[in-house]
């Protein structure tokens, strides 16, 4: 999974501040992705968490926004 695949697949819920590909040896892919608004995460994750990307079942979690 690339950051481009990710960025095309979560843009459909709002404007994408940044994306993080992380490292995690107990999960196979983690990405880390920041939305400009609070609401627009939100979506995301109503209509994204247990989805399937590649095939594979995601979790998505909203967590603190980032301070700027």
């Amino acid at each position: 999974m690339t950051e481009g695949h990710i960025k095309e697949i979560f843009s459909n819920f709002g404007e994408i501040h940044s994306i993080g590909i992380r490292q995690n040896p107990k999960v196979k892919h983690y990405a880390v992705i920041n939305f400009k608004a609070k609401e627009d995460a939100e979506l995301a994750q109503t209509h994204m968490n247990n989805g399937q990307i590649d095939g594979m079942v995601i979790s998505v979690q909203v967590e603190n926004p980032i301070r700027s």
